[in-house]
């Protein structure tokens, strides 16, 4: 059992299954946790209204499409497969979108794949990352220590 005190993070996310309909969840966590968690969503988000919400959000998705991700990469860096089957694999992880840049970039830097091969996962974060851009989020800002 925790020592200190636990509070209720109260948050609403979309429910993937149902479209437009929003679930809401109510988890109970660690106060180190949710404070860690909250200051790392103005980090990276700026604290605006429906940042901490966004953040869960990613968060579910990036846990549900691990499991995926990994498989895909597998796949992608796996030498018993025919070049085109890696390549198709790499692919389907650019429709995982954000979930799966950290697999597409361990593709794109393995030395034993074909370099077509590194390029595609390579072409594929930057598609990504290209349709991040039109998100208007502004960038992590971290001031220096003599500021």
């Amino acid at each position: 059992m925790l020592s200190h005190t636990r509070q209720h993070l109260w948050v609403r996310v979309c429910n993937h299954l149902c479209g437009e309909d929003l679930g809401r969840l109510d988890a109970i966590i660690p106060d180190d946790l949710e404070s860690k968690f909250r200051i790392e969503v103005i980090k990276r988000l700026g604290g605006k209204k429906g940042d901490l919400q966004r953040a869960v959000e990613g968060a579910i998705y990036l846990w549900i499409n691990r499991p995926a991700v990994e498989k895909l990469k597998s796949q992608a860096t796996n030498p018993r497969l025919l070049p085109m089957e890696r390549e198709d694999a790499t692919k389907l992880l650019g429709e995982m979108g954000d979930s799966a840049i950290d697999a597409l970039l361990d593709i794109g830097n393995n030395s034993s794949l074909l370099a077509s091969e590194r390029t595609t996962a390579r072409q594929v974060v930057s598609k990504i990352l290209e349709k991040k851009k039109t998100l208007p989020v502004e960038p992590y800002y971290e001031p220096s220590a003599s500021e």
